[in-house]
């Protein structure tokens, strides 16, 4: 390939890692939001490879194109992806998040047993307790449920990290993402539990 023979002949090949880093390092510098994610980030600095290698292409003569067009054409697919995933936050964790909402505005009342309710009451395919303390509500979710129905579509391990990032899932003393609490009609278990944050979000 025309691209890869000049740059393998070049006279300068020892110092093509660096220029190559210092054209990425630029590119991401000048055009990722200072808020974003991580997964931005990741996808700049893959068009800013993209934007490196065009304008190498350039120097070399094989593109035809004029300095800095590679870099331009980057930028603006950059910027095409950004404005299609409504911005450069986490579009995974929003995602999460408001999926885990919609799961208690659901589900809060009819799967959830009060922890105060009455011996004999029934509640059909529980997901877990609900327990109001000091005014605010807390749910304890099964890990059945947590696993099948909170986490639906999502890893479960990454749906427990950003729960526990947004103060909306209660770890343990050791950071893991269950407790042990004394549950009602079960006695002491592993469950999940979750805090009143998410009514705030």
């Amino acid at each position: 390939m025309p691209f890869s023979k000049s740059v393998t002949e070049a006279e300068n090949l020892a110092a093509l890692p660096d220029t190559i880093k210092q054209l990425t390092a630029q590119f991401v510098a000048d055009n990722l939001p200072a808020d974003a994610s991580g997964q931005a980030h990741r996808v700049c600095a893959r068009f800013a490879l993209i934007a490196a290698a065009g304008e190498l292409a350039t120097y070399y003569g094989i593109t035809g194109w004029q300095p800095g067009e590679a870099e331009r054409a980057a930028v603006t697919c950059f910027k095409a992806w950004l404005e299609q995933r409504g911005g450069a936050g986490n579009q995974e964790r929003a995602a999460i998040l408001g999926s885990v909402k919609a799961f208690f505005e659901t589900h809060g009342d009819a799967r959830f047993t009060d922890f105060s309710a009455p011996d004999n009451s029934r509640t059909i395919n529980r997901a877990g307790f609900r327990k109001t303390d000091n005014g605010a509500m807390r749910f304890y979710v099964l890990p059945e449920s947590f696993k099948n129905e909170v986490c639906a579509g999502f890893d479960m391990r990454t749906v427990a990290r950003v729960l526990i990032e947004a103060g909306w899932l209660e770890p343990d003393s050791e950071g893991k993402s269950s407790v042990r609490e004394c549950l009602p009609d079960i006695g002491r278990t592993r469950c999940y539990k979750f805090t009143s944050a998410m009514w705030d979000a």
